[in-house]
């Protein structure tokens, strides 16, 4: 066929390069601050650009975004770490020889078939530079996995096109050439020894390719909100009801929205009543976010209406699950979405409380709850967080067991065990450097239970026999249901499983109980040895103080004040020392609610999913 002649009107390079003037941008550009947060760009990315034709996904998503971090300040209190390509090897471990085939000749494609390279694929274009975009995305992002894993960063964001959740094993498709966050997590597998990693993609198309790579691996739980109109919405994958197959059945999350519209209140009700509570039952080594901010206000490709703020608590909220936390750019296509998107995920990562989301909007709409019910009900026979318990099936069908042993981990600190016992570390929290502690869930048994004969975790179900070796039984939850006395208190129904829940009333609300400050912190000191990594308030004198699992002054507070009620600053439940239980009242709600706004930025959302059914 004949050249192509390339168009006369194209991006303006030179804005780009006058923008990368303006930052400073050099090559080896690792910096010398001290954050514990990361960050990697580099605008050797913003090569990758349609020869033909304008495209939403350009080169200004980055440019835009660094820009952005600079003026606001954030981009001084992150460290930046130097870009690198990733290697053939590395890419290897997801995908087939055919695709690096393809994708190495482009440097060396003329015009008309780099135009043909694009149309023979889905929704795809290319040029000269795009192999090596595509390298410094995926490799850049490995970059950040290596600072976070070793240790030396917290957290870490990587601002990287093209983006990455939509290639597959052997086919690059949907503006994706590799498959960035898939390599990651790989990468974790062999160089860190990483056996739970949760992936949030909160991309408003689903990410197909990274649920191809791990439907069958029981080591990623990956997660996805997505509009999905039942199958008519790009790329037509996501249906709800698939739940992962084989060792992996029961990691493959999918909410799959139906109409557009929805915003920040359907992403936090799917985050309070599905992912997060999945996320602290699977208790991950580390989360990586597919950050496609196309799910955000104005995107032209989106509908949804996410706001930066929504972003930002999202990004707040994983990290009260795991404390390593990854966030890689995916889609998004209006600029100002996506580099406030960026701002708000990276200043939360910072530890900066998310800004407040618009009341007026956390009020779910009635297509997400429904689409939020029909999630639940695909994955609760796998989590007993969602109130169902694993279904039978033939041994070698069950997850591996090291999985089933760490819910039981979890599980153990609301069992009564012999005084003297030591307390597993909490899936959530970060503890005192005085409490030994282990990464290894292997290293954990039913017999490493509480220290105090006393129940003290949110109310749940948990089996493991505390006097064994930590085999697993399965419950039957009417069992449960049907075992449990009218208050509530905790019960043995065999000898292997417990049923905690909270006392609706106790004696001591009406004395113990005063209004709460208007303002809690969100990790308060202890007042007496200064721990902040697990605190209770006293809910008389408003003390704070740190957990039995720490050194117990909250429980000495109340033994020697007779203050006798508390609130952790953990889970926001309320403990009775004098009753020896968890309480849920209405007389609690006010100083609940507070710890809320304290935690996450925003009042405890009401709405029921009951309201469904109505």
């Amino acid at each position: 066929m004949d050249e192509i002649a390339l168009p006369k009107k194209r991006e303006d390079l030179d804005a780009l390069e006058d923008l990368a003037n303006m930052l400073n941008i050099s090559d080896d550009k690792q910096s010398n601050c001290d954050s514990k947060t990361v960050l990697v760009y580099d605008m050797k990315m913003a090569d990758h650009k349609n020869l033909f034709q304008s495209h939403p996904e350009r080169p200004a998503r980055i440019t835009r975004s660094v820009r952005l971090l600079e003026d606001t300040g954030v981009l001084s209190r992150v460290r930046v770490v130097p870009s690198r390509e990733v290697t053939k090897t590395e890419a290897m471990w997801c995908h087939r020889e055919e695709l690096w085939s393809k994708l190495e000749q482009l440097p060396n494609m003329s015009p008309s078939e780099l135009y043909t390279f694009g149309a023979t694929h889905d929704s795809l274009y290319a040029c000269n530079e795009t192999f090596t975009c595509a390298k410094l995305s995926a490799g850049s992002l490995l970059n950040v996995t290596e600072e976070v894993l070793s240790g030396r960063a917290r957290n870490g964001v990587a601002v990287i096109r093209p983006p990455g959740h939509h290639c597959e094993e052997s086919q690059p498709r949907g503006f994706c050439l590799l498959g960035n966050v898939p390599i990651a997590c790989h990468y974790a597998f062999n160089h860190h020894n990483t056996k739970r990693i949760l992936v949030v993609d909160w991309d408003v198309h689903h990410g197909n390719g990274t649920q191809d790579m791990f439907y069958s691996d029981p080591r990623v739980l990956y997660t996805s909100l997505h509009m999905w109109r039942h199958g008519a919405f790009y790329p037509g994958t996501g249906k709800p009801s698939l739940v992962g197959k084989g060792p992996g059945e029961g990691f493959n999350l999918n909410i799959g929205w139906n109409e557009s519209g929805v915003s920040d209140g359907d992403y936090v009700k799917a985050f309070e009543e599905l992912i997060l509570p999945i996320a602290r039952e699977y208790h991950p080594e580390v989360v990586f976010i597919s950050a496609g901010f196309d799910s955000g206000r104005a995107d032209p490709l989106g509908g949804c209406n996410v706001s930066s703020e929504g972003y930002g608590w999202m990004t707040w909220s994983l990290m009260g699950v795991c404390k390593k936390v990854i966030l890689a750019l995916e889609g998004g296509y209006n600029l100002s979405t996506v580099s406030n998107g960026i701002l708000a995920c990276t200043t939360a990562m910072l530890g900066d409380s998310p800004d407040p989301m618009d009341p007026d909007e956390l009020i779910p709409t009635k297509c997400g709850l429904e689409s939020i019910q029909t999630s639940r009900e695909a994955l609760a026979p796998f989590w007993r967080c969602l109130g169902g318990v694993q279904i039978k099936q033939e041994e070698e069908d069950l997850p591996p067991k090291r999985f089933l042993r760490s819910n039981v981990r979890r599980a153990d600190r609301r069992t009564p065990s012999p005084v003297n016992s030591t307390p597993p570390p909490s899936p959530t929290r970060t503890h005192s450097p005085k409490r030994k502690q282990t990464e290894d869930p292997e290293q954990y048994s039913p017999k490493c239970l509480r220290r105090s004969p006393r129940i003290n975790h949110r109310p749940a179900v948990a089996w493991g026999d505390p006097n064994n070796s930590g085999e697993t039984t399965i419950v039957d939850h009417e069992e449960i249901k049907s075992s449990t006395p009218e208050h509530d208190e905790p019960v043995k129904l065999n000898d292997n499983v417990f049923a905690v829940h909270p006392k609706p009333w106790c004696e001591h609300l009406e004395n113990h109980v005063n209004s709460a400050p208007a303002i809690l912190e969100k990790s308060p000191a202890c007042q007496t040895c200064g721990d902040s990594s697990e605190s209770w308030y006293c809910l008389y004198c408003y003390q704070t103080h740190c957990s039995r699992y720490v050194n117990e002054h909250a429980l000495f507070h109340g033994i020697d004040s007779g203050h006798l009620m508390a609130l952790s600053m953990a889970d926001l439940s309320v403990w009775c020392y004098g009753c020896d239980s968890y309480v849920h009242n209405e007389k609690l709600l006010d100083a609940k609610n507070k710890g809320h706004i304290a935690k996450f930025g925003i009042p405890a959302v009401s709405v029921s999913l009951e309201t469904v059914q109505e």
